[in-house]
């Protein structure tokens, strides 16, 4: 990767920024209820969150809540996914680089990227989300210098938090990571889209191919 345009600055304090990456962030995840009787809920849970609101609202006040979506490290997408899991289990197979792990540890991510290394299913999956072909995810580059895995965020896990709670994550959290323009505004842009998408009721018919 080339250090002529880095992905991340590091920071640390409670000032927001958009792209900014705060660990154990506490997010309110609805509980279902259950039945037709129960009394719906809802729980502060800690997340890997990636802040969307745009920077000017949040430098000039001008919003109560901040925008978050939820990312996951790579590895921990390959465990949580069934078929992902599956494809991961038969590379490790079929190529003898041992069992996968079966819990979140501070080798996965290593483990799992030699993984895709050797799978064609797991490489075009995940090659799919860096062409921008998966709208409903973005890939974040990896930050060796921090030990940062590649992460995945997902536009379908959003959350408004007050402002006070993020700032306080983000001070608690010291030394954290933030995207620099332009993957800063690439990111934000692909957050747009996938809310911005329109199904066309009837699609053109498309050109069909020919041998010359």
């Amino acid at each position: 990767m080339t250090t002529d345009w880095p992905w991340y600055e590091v920071v640390t304090g409670e000032a927001l920024d958009q792209g900014d990456i705060i660990p154990a962030c506490p997010v309110l995840i609805a509980v279902e209820r259950a039945g037709t009787q129960g009394t719906p809920t809802a729980k502060l849970s800690p997340i890997t969150a990636l802040v969307v609101t745009q920077t000017c609202d949040l430098v000039q006040d001008k919003t109560e809540s901040v925008i978050v979506c939820a990312m996951w490290s790579v590895g921990q997408v390959v465990l949580q996914d069934p078929t992902l899991r599956t494809k991961a289990e038969e590379a490790c197979n079929k190529e003898k680089l041992g069992p996968l792990p079966s819990e979140i540890s501070k080798t996965l991510d290593a483990k799992v990227e030699r993984i895709i290394e050797k799978s064609g299913p797991l490489r075009s999956h995940f090659n799919a989300i860096i062409k921008g072909e998966r709208p409903a995810y973005a890939m974040l580059a990896e930050h060796p210098e921090s030990g940062s895995p590649r992460w995945i965020v997902s536009f379908e896990h959003v959350y408004a938090m007050p402002k006070g709670v993020v700032s306080k994550a983000a001070q608690e959290a010291g030394s954290r990571l933030r995207l620099r323009p332009p993957y800063r505004e690439h990111v934000s842009a692909a957050f747009g889209g996938f809310f911005a998408r329109i199904g066309l009721p009837v699609d053109i018919v498309q050109y069909k191919s020919k041998a010359m």
